[in-house]
């Protein structure tokens, strides 16, 4: 995830899709997607507006910031809240 001084940032990461196999549910990173848009970064409250074919896709999320280390919790439909962490290279 790249963040830029005009309140802009882009973000990589796996297509992720469940199947099911044997009565089990099995999750398969398959390929990569690529989505931008806008921030604004208020205290610990990070809110992402991505542009899609449906509208304004905006979510605001608590983040938590430690050296080169950001963490953020978001809540993933029917997956319940999950944790992004992000580091620094």
């Amino acid at each position: 995830m790249t963040f830029k001084a005009d309140g802009t940032f882009t973000q990589n990461f796996s297509k992720v899709e469940a199947e099911e196999l044997n009565g089990e549910i099995m999750y398969i990173c398959n390929g990569t997607l690529t989505n931008s848009g806008t921030y604004e970064l208020n205290g610990d409250q990070l809110t992402t507006t991505v542009d899609t074919a449906t509208g304004p896709e905006v979510t605001t999320t608590t983040i938590t910031l430690n050296n080169d280390i950001l963490k953020a919790t978001f809540d993933y439909q029917e997956y319940g809240d999950i944790e992004f962490v992000y580091q620094k290279d």
